[in-house]
């Protein structure tokens, strides 16, 4: 029999299939393997005995596999900035790199955690370790038929539980980071995400935004690009804040969307100094390919400030 184990990449979940490997190991000879997006094949329910499937990064395809076969699945998500595991100050290049990653696991476990005989598990609803461990225990014996173990066992467990919360202060300094996400209990986003123009790189010069204004002097070219992050499949809203300076009024900007092929594209001018907000719709249908925002203008300056302030994004309810 097979069960898979889904989260973010962190200590949480790394704890998590620790505890259910321990649980049932106790009871029948267990083997274990770690799959990412690059090495599923879909064969791994074919194998004889009890197998434990972790990942972080499913493939796509792996829902159907999953319901299909009737296979359980437990999801372990933690706070995005507990999963990073230390207090972030600036962000960094590699703090870009950890948030992007959890990011993708965000996307790629959406619909593997809304599938049914599916136990998710968010370690903000729990203050004591050993609950979790009933909790999976009860959840083994129901989905797989796994005997109780014993309460030595459930209390040594609970004990190891990764107790990093952040405090206030990291609290306050992580905001950023956490808007990039939804809800980790679900593996969807609720109220959507907002990047911060700090996500994002200067087309010119290929290094991270640090002012809140561009000087636009020079030929037509990209201005700003990125953030790479991954949403789960599905359409949505975007909308990009952004701000003219007086002299840059009528000056043509592109704006397109980019999920592994172009997705969105609008054309905005400013009428007057100030700021604005540009909407587009997007139908994003792979979120193994991050999403690209990208602003050029279309014709050379010779003066001129703009800058991008943010971009929310909201999931279109049906």
């Amino acid at each position: 029999m097979t069960i898979l184990l889904i989260g973010y990449p962190g200590a949480f979940f790394n704890w998590g299939v620790n505890a259910l490997k321990s649980l049932i190991a106790s009871h029948v000879q267990v083997m274990h393997s770690h799959i990412d997006l690059s090495d599923f094949s879909g064969t791994f329910c074919d194998v004889d005995g009890f197998h434990v499937v972790s990942t972080n990064f499913p493939n796509p395809l792996l829902a159907d596999n999953c319901s299909q076969a009737s296979i359980p699945i437990v999801g372990f998500f933690d706070d995005p900035v507990c999963a990073l595991g230390s207090d972030r100050e600036e962000l960094t290049q590699g703090t870009l790199a950890d948030l992007r990653a959890i990011s993708a696991s965000v996307a790629l476990c959406a619909d593997l955690a809304k599938l049914e005989n599916t136990l998710i598990v968010e370690k903000s609803d729990f203050a004591d370790g050993c609950d979790i461990v009933r909790m999976l225990q009860g959840f083994v014996k129901e989905a797989c038929g796994i005997a109780e173990s014993s309460g030595e066992l459930l209390q040594e467990l609970g004990q190891d539980l990764p107790n990093a919360y952040p405090t206030e202060g990291e609290h306050a300094e992580s905001r950023l980071q956490t808007g990039v996400f939804g809800s980790p209990k679900s593996g969807r986003p609720t109220t959507g995400y907002k990047w911060d123009h700090t996500l994002f790189m200067l087309g010119e010069i290929n290094e991270p935004v640090r002012s809140m204004w561009l000087d636009l002097t020079g030929p037509a070219r990209t201005l700003y690009y990125g953030p790479y992050f991954h949403i789960p499949q599905g359409v949505y809203d975007f909308r990009i804040a952004m701000q003219f300076s007086e002299d840059a009024i009528d000056l043509p900007l592109t704006i397109e969307l980019v999920n592994k092929e172009v997705i969105g594209r609008g054309k905005v001018s400013a009428a007057r100094a100030g700021k604005f907000a540009a909407n587009l719709a997007a139908d994003v249908t792979f979120p193994e390919d991050p999403i690209e925002v990208r602003i050029k203008s279309d014709e050379g300056a010779i003066f001129g400030h703009f800058g991008l302030l943010h971009v929310n994004v909201s999931p279109r309810l049906a």
